[in-house]
Formats: structure tokens, sequence, C-alpha cells
């Protein structure tokens, strides 16, 4: 598997555990020399704050997913605070990766994890629990790069 494999595999890991599952699998497996070059010049701080705020943002969606789940939906407002805390970590990809502490790559996969999430939020026929299980996933992938940050990163 390279890089672009993953970046390819990230909407089918978001909708589907199996390929979570292989995805995850795929790229703990990558030699080492590949996970170096998707880190590129990531700094472990930077992967860090990035990090923080997205695990923090997708967290508080799965609480207002769960309490949907049982008081069956998501109102508007909830739907706009999980859209806005997403935008916002966009916004600090793209700024840690314009001041060059963050990978294009690493970059380029988290976005592809932000903008899967964002496009399921949009999904208005979509069930709670199905949405939930999306972020779930997402809190994985993330957790996965936290790792190679750690390991890979400068």
């Amino acid at each position: 598997m390279s890089y672009a494999d993953v970046i390819r595999n990230v909407s089918n890991a978001l909708k589907n555990d199996l390929e979570l599952s292989n995805l995850i699998q795929r790229t703990f497996r990558l030699d080492r020399h590949s996970l170096i070059r998707i880190m590129g010049k990531t700094t472990t701080t930077a992967y860090r704050r990035i990090h923080e705020q997205l695990a923090a943002t997708i967290d508080r969606a799965i609480e207002k997913l769960r309490k949907g789940e049982r008081d069956k939906g998501l109102d508007e407002s909830e739907r706009s605070e999980i859209l806005l805390d997403l935008s916002r970590s966009l916004i600090l990809i793209e700024y840690q990766r314009a001041r060059d502490q963050i990978s294009q790559d690493v970059a380029n996969i988290l976005i592809n994890v932000i903008n899967g999430l964002l496009d399921s939020v949009r999904q208005r026929e979509i069930n709670v629990d199905d949405l939930r299980k999306i972020f779930e996933r997402g809190r994985a992938l993330i957790d996965t790069f936290a790792v190679i940050a750690y390991e890979y990163g400068r």
C-alpha cells in the first residue's frame, strides 16, 4: 500500500468498519521509508495541537450524536456546532501546513477525514447512529496517524 492508497481509502474507511480495520492495519504495515515520507516535516508538537483540537471536536460530536440517538435526532444548532468545529479544525491544519509544521501528505490525509465528516453531517437523511459510527471511525483514523507522527515526526 502507498500514500495514494491511504488517501483513496479514507472515505471508504469512514463508511465501513472492515475498510477502517484494513486501512489501519495496512498503514501500520507500511515500510519505514514510506512512513517517514508521509510524515515529512511534520513536527510532533504540530500534530499534537491538531490532534487535540480535532479529537475534542470529534468526541463532542459523538456525545451529541449519542444524545441524538436517545432523543431521536440531531437538532439544527447541534448540527451547526459540529460543522463549525470541524471547519475550525480545517483552519488549524491549513495554518500548520502554511507554517511548514506538517507535511502536505499529513494535511491531505487529515483534510480528507474532516471532509468526509463534514459531508456526512450535511446529509440530512443519514441515521444518527450511522453518523456516530462515522465519527468514531474518523477518531480511529486520526489516532492512527498520531501514533505514526510520534514515531516518525520530527
